[in-house]
């Protein structure tokens, strides 16, 4: 029912709302109410797209979900202190066009994916881990 943002963008805000334990964040203020996503807590848009997220310790927890690379107007994502926040940040992120992120504080790592770190050495203001996803290579089973 949200009218203010592309029926894509508003899948992707919610798909992080309950990816990431929305219900037990400190402010969910106006989430997955309304008609108005750009009115929800930390929501910031332009032009009727969402262009800034700022969710900054505010418990997120669990793995961001694929469908953040449906932000296709995402220029800001700010993440940081939020230490159950974990996993790798999703390849769809490539398609933002992000100018700041900051995960710093959190337990996300970047791919090992050259394209996605020649991706995040293009944002300006990036405050991230420092780590990259362990690959996990299983041995080949003997039958």
């Amino acid at each position: 029912t949200v009218t203010d943002v592309p029926a894509a963008e508003c899948a992707a805000l919610e798909s992080l709302f309950t990816d990431t334990n929305g219900w037990r964040w400190a402010n969910r203020n106006g989430w997955l109410a309304g008609t108005q996503a750009c009115q929800w807590q930390g929501v910031t848009c332009a032009s009727g797209h969402v262009t800034r997220l700022q969710l900054a310790a505010n418990g997120l927890a669990g793995r961001l979900p694929d469908t953040i690379g449906r932000l296709t107007h995402l220029q800001a994502l700010v993440l940081s202190n939020n230490t159950a926040l974990a996993g790798p940040l999703p390849n769809t992120m490539t398609a933002l066009p992000l100018t700041r992120l900051w995960f710093n504080g959190t337990a996300l790592c970047a791919p090992t994916d050259g394209r996605f770190a020649d991706w995040l050495t293009g944002i300006d203001d990036l405050q991230a881990t420092g780590e990259t996803c362990a690959q996990v290579f299983l041995p080949f089973m003997r039958r």
